[in-house]
């Protein structure tokens, strides 16, 4: 004798597949409730016949979305956070930080100065820093101008009204093709390896920023510069060096509490690679919503007592739904 449990558990079954398989005849309640059961269906599963539920799985598109908004949510809540701390800051807090940035400038541009110009193998660089050198530009000065462009391969990051301001307008062209075609002269590999860091680390945004950063972090610990003196090594190495250095170098820039959050875009999903081995074998037969309905009618019309077989069709369901059919 079949309990009202049981029955009530094979008619559910018997709904759920009659409303996946997107059947619309009755009336227009009937319809309305068929097509709500399915989009529940659609959402969470449905109760298979041991009362449990399907939950279905989110696909790699779906996965990759919610990544992706996670990573934006989580981006303007830091962004809104930094924003109320700045705005929390006593006028003598942000006067501190001033003096303390330009303390850093100086220490930076005493010791580029000290060091002296440059001397490259490049032509086209050499010309514009002998031009920079008798413009009466320093060491530093040119720094400022032109280093965040060379360390992102970024020429628009140069101040042209400011250069030509300093030099003049001849003097700022020249200086200006010789280092564009210096950038220009850099070999496909070794822009390729840029372009392959900066994408590791998010963008040249994010690389400038973390090359800033670095400059000041390693003049104030050895440790620090120690580390990233061996990341700049492995930058100057294999593409793939460099992009293990480059995601060390976003870890410890992200580990020092005094800088926002820097994150990387989501991972877009990759296909599946198709490979020369065969599928494996599924341990049911797949079948279709229409099967399925037919099989349980069949078995409800005996009784409905075989639940064991009633079972074993909500799983062959499953894995057709799973197959697509």
């Amino acid at each position: 004798m079949t309990t009202a449990a049981e029955q009530d558990a094979a008619m559910k079954a018997t709904a759920a597949a009659f409303n996946k398989g997107g059947e619309t005849t009755g009336s227009p309640e009937e319809n309305a409730a068929r097509e709500a059961a399915a989009k529940l269906e659609e959402a969470s599963g449905s109760k298979t016949h041991e009362g449990t539920t399907e939950i279905r799985a989110d696909t790699a598109e779906e996965a990759a979305a919610l990544e992706a908004k996670k990573a934006e949510e989580d981006a303007k809540a830091a962004e809104e956070a930094a924003k109320k701390e700045e705005e929390a800051k006593t006028p003598e807090q942000k006067a501190e930080e001033a003096a303390a940035q330009e303390a850093v400038r100086k220490q930076i541009a005493e010791e580029t100065d000290a060091a002296g110009w440059m001397e490259t193998d490049n032509a086209s660089l050499q010309a514009s820093l002998n031009l920079m050198k008798a413009a009466g530009l320093s060491p530093s000065e040119a720094g400022e101008f032109f280093n965040e462009a060379l360390d992102t391969g970024d020429l628009g990051k140069v101040d042209q009204d400011a250069l030509t301001a300093r030099v003049g307008k001849d003097n700022a062209a020249l200086i200006l093709s010789g280092v564009t075609k210096y950038s220009t002269d850099q070999s496909a590999e070794v822009l390729a390896k840029v372009n392959a860091i900066q994408e590791t680390v998010g963008g040249k945004d994010n690389w400038a920023e973390m090359v800033k950063w670095s400059k000041s972090a390693a003049r104030a610990d050895e440790t620090v510069k120690a580390e990233l003196t061996e990341l700049q090594t492995m930058m100057n190495g294999s593409e793939m060096q460099g992009k293990l250095a480059a995601k060390r170098m976003m870890e410890m820039y992200n580990g020092d509490k005094k800088n926002s959050t820097l994150r990387t875009p989501a991972a877009k999903a990759s296909a599946p690679t198709p490979t020369m081995s065969a599928a494996p074998t599924p341990s049911v037969d797949p079948i279709s919503a229409q099967q399925y309905v037919e099989k349980i009618n069949a078995l409800t019309s005996r009784g409905g007592q075989r639940q064991a077989e009633m079972a074993a069709l909500s799983k062959a369901r499953a894995a057709g739904r799973a197959a697509g059919i």
